[in-house]
Formats: structure tokens, C-alpha cells, sequence
């Protein structure tokens, strides 16, 4: 949510969360709705994020 919270006009980033029905006490359900909003300009760079985040991921668990 940082990076929205960078990106987005102030107030914008909580009436998009109030629309889209998303809490702070349970951000994980809606990790799809985030990404998409975080990404919706580069829709390739999230997938980019996403693999280098899942590489992580799969180094400390291998």
C-alpha cells in the first residue's frame, strides 16, 4: 500500500479502498484488487515484480 499511498493524490488512495470495500485489517484478501490498482499502467512490470518476489520467496524456502 506504500507505493499507492506515494502514487496516488491525497485522499484518493482511501475513497478508491472505500469503493472497492478493502480494510486495512485485512489487506491479503484483496492483494488482487491492490496489484491490479498498482499496476493498471504497466501490467507487464507488475508480472515483472511478481517473479522477482516469488524468486525470493523460493531461494529461502529451496
Amino acid at each position: 500500500m506504500t507505493v499507492l499511498e506515494s502514487t496516488l493524490e491525497p485522499g484518493e488512495l482511501n475513497e478508491w479502498k472505500k469503493l472497492e470495500g478493502i480494510e486495512d485489517e485485512n489487506l491479503a484478501k484483496d492483494y488482487a484488487k491492490i496489484f491490479g490498482k498498482r499496476f493498471e499502467l504497466d501490467e507487464k512490470q507488475g508480472f515483472s515484480e511478481l517473479e522477482k518476489a516469488m524468486k525470493k520467496v523460493n531461494r529461502v524456502v529451496v
